[in-house]
């Protein structure tokens, strides 16, 4: 998938994501949200291209602020059984106020992503620049 349509998708997400920041949804409906919004970042192949990606995510995102245990490994294997056991939890367990400090943390990731490859595009275009120039300069 192209960086473009990387840093269209993380925009997307964002956006989606600032609907708990409102108003607009009581305690109840931002859990059952971003329960179902969690569920389809984790299935997202456009964030994480390998199952391997998302236990770094999660491991710092989710567990260790939550103090749960780490899940077993085979989770990990598939994104729906995985994606499954934490809206699940999300749905039971999970506060108001945890919510939103997921909701913090979950953010920031995006924007770390979302500069990540904005550098790669800036530094793909600069080291073009720097061929294009090069190659003039030889022509003289």
């Amino acid at each position: 998938m192209s960086n473009k349509s990387k840093i269209d998708e993380i925009s997307r997400l964002k956006s989606q994501l600032s609907l708990l920041d409102g108003n607009k949804l009581n305690s109840e409906e931002s859990t059952t949200f971003f329960a179902g919004f969690f569920y389809s970042l984790i299935l997202n192949k456009t964030i994480f291209k390998n199952n391997k990606d998302i236990i770094e995510f999660l491991n710092s995102n989710y567990i260790e602020p939550l103090k749960l245990p780490p899940f077993k490994q085979y989770l990990y294997k598939s994104r729906t059984l995985l994606g499954s056991r934490i809206s699940r939890y999300i749905l039971e367990k999970i506060s108001y106020s945890n919510l939103i400090e997921l909701r913090k943390l979950t953010m920031i990731y995006l924007d770390s992503q979302l500069d990540g490859h904005q550098e790669k595009r800036k530094k793909k275009k600069s080291n073009l620049i720097n061929e294009l120039s090069g190659w003039l300069n030889n022509d003289n």
